[in-house]
């Protein structure tokens, strides 16, 4: 916002200056060149504005891919731990019965 001042103080300060002189006649010309720089730094600020609206649009473009990625991570992770925590537990017996009726399975 400060910055945006700046191009106007560099048209407006000489000529606030030379207002309270009154009129002189090298006035005008002298005039132009402030007038022209006010309106190569207007320029420059309108350049740099573009340039970051660009910049900032391909940022926000990444930071939403990467809330995107996270979401579906965590999502995917918390189906995976219900589904880990619907398979039945099983004790070191359950465990024994079920290797001991594979073994007679295969030896049969």
């Amino acid at each position: 916002m400060m910055v945006t001042g700046v191009s106007y103080l560099i048209v407006q300060g000489p000529a606030f200056a030379w207002a309270t002189k009154g009129p002189s006649p090298g006035q005008e010309s002298l005039e132009r060149g402030f007038a022209l720089a006010g309106f190569i730094v207007a320029t420059l600020c309108f350049i740099a504005y573009s340039i970051y609206q660009v910049y900032n649009t391909r940022a926000q473009s990444k930071r939403k891919e990467f809330a995107r990625q996270q979401y579906l991570m965590q999502q995917v992770l918390a189906r995976l731990a219900k589904r880990i925590d619907a398979v039945p537990k099983m004790t070191t017996e359950d465990a024994a019965r079920s290797a001991l009726t594979k073994w007679r399975v295969c030896a049969i």
